[in-house]
């Protein structure tokens, strides 16, 4: 039989493992998301995560209380977005996604009388118009949903669902 005390440590391991797996998920590169769904605008295998400041905001919160326990995973605000994508309707932050530009080093181009590209210096002139550019499009088409932390936290209840029953059984 497990007593408090053990059942509070077995659900902290299991929400450091989810959090743990959710930032290895961050760090994948893909062409899908973690559902198999095929992302629109990627040729290539992308990371979903730029600066690694979402996955370092990453966290948990147990609250127990007398008859039951609540867990709650915590991230940046971001990170909704990142899950669950957003939808098409309103123009996203520019200021978020200025420092989306800067972290993933995204270069500014123009496009010449031939049709080709001529990368330029990036200015921050330039940097506003492709944060506006980017906020437009998002308003347009919105994003995809990435779906990483619920494939951790699948992931984590494979291995650890067994032991919190048994000691939650043992309990009642």
């Amino acid at each position: 039989m497990l007593d408090g005390d053990e059942i509070e440590r077995q659900v902290n391991a299991f929400a450091e493992e989810v959090v743990q797996i959710a930032r290895r998920n961050l760090k994948i590169k893909s062409n899908t998301n973690f559902r198999g769904e095929r992302y629109k605008s990627t040729r290539k295998p992308r990371r979903i995560e730029a600066s690694g400041k979402t996955g370092a905001s990453l966290g948990h919160k147990l609250r127990v209380m007398k008859n039951s326990y609540e867990l709650q995973f915590t991230g940046a605000p971001e990170t909704q977005f990142v899950e669950y994508g957003r939808k098409a309707g309103k123009a996203a932050p520019t200021k978020n996604i200025k420092e989306w530009i800067r972290d993933k080093k995204v270069k500014p181009y123009v496009t010449t009388s031939s049709g080709g590209r001529k990368f330029v210096r990036r200015t921050p002139r330039r940097l506003r118009i492709m944060a506006y550019l980017i906020a437009r499009k998002i308003g347009k088409e919105g994003t995809q949903p990435t779906y990483f932390y619920e494939a951790a936290v699948n992931e984590a209840l494979e291995k650890h669902l067994n032991i919190i029953e048994n000691g939650l059984a043992a309990d009642i």
